[in-house]
């Protein structure tokens, strides 16, 4: 079964959520539940999820290089967009969590473009990556190192 791609926007610690903006009257105490929920967090090295309705976002308590974060794993799945020869939908599903994934087709051709960056995912979650601007010859490669980072 598919799921439906979900565009995730990260929040850097500390930066003010989308969500909880300060013209929502219940900012404030939202803005400080995430504040506290991390300092709780901070000494095991997790992430803090919050959601507000189809929105998401994930707030990591520490900084990269002292969060305990597993072995990256996904499938990747490469297809031809419908009606455009020099379009590819690259579909990423999470076995575990995936921080700030990211394609650089401009590896395979510079003139190829992405149109999602530093995305996100928890495990069994899934985002679709739109590929324009290029015709590549093995597809397949978007799917692989060095093309992809996570």
């Amino acid at each position: 079964m598919s799921h439906p791609a979900r565009h995730i926007r990260h929040v850097a610690p500390g930066a003010p959520h989308p969500a909880l903006s300060a013209a929502a009257p219940w900012s404030r105490a939202g803005r400080g539940a995430l504040e506290s929920g991390c300092a709780a967090l901070r000494d095991q090295r997790h992430e803090l999820v919050a959601r507000l309705g189809e929105v998401r976002t994930v707030e990591f308590c520490e900084e990269d290089t002292r969060l305990a974060l597993p072995l990256a794993r996904y499938d990747m799945r490469v297809t031809r967009s419908d009606g455009e020869a020099s379009a590819y939908r690259v579909e990423v599903t999470a076995r575990t969590l995936l921080r700030d994934l990211a394609l650089f087709p401009d590896r395979l051709d510079p003139a190829a473009e992405v149109d999602e960056m530093l995305v996100t995912l928890l495990p069994g979650e899934s985002a679709v990556f739109r590929v324009t601007g290029a015709v590549i010859e093995d597809p397949g490669a978007l799917g692989t190192r060095p093309v992809h980072g996570v």
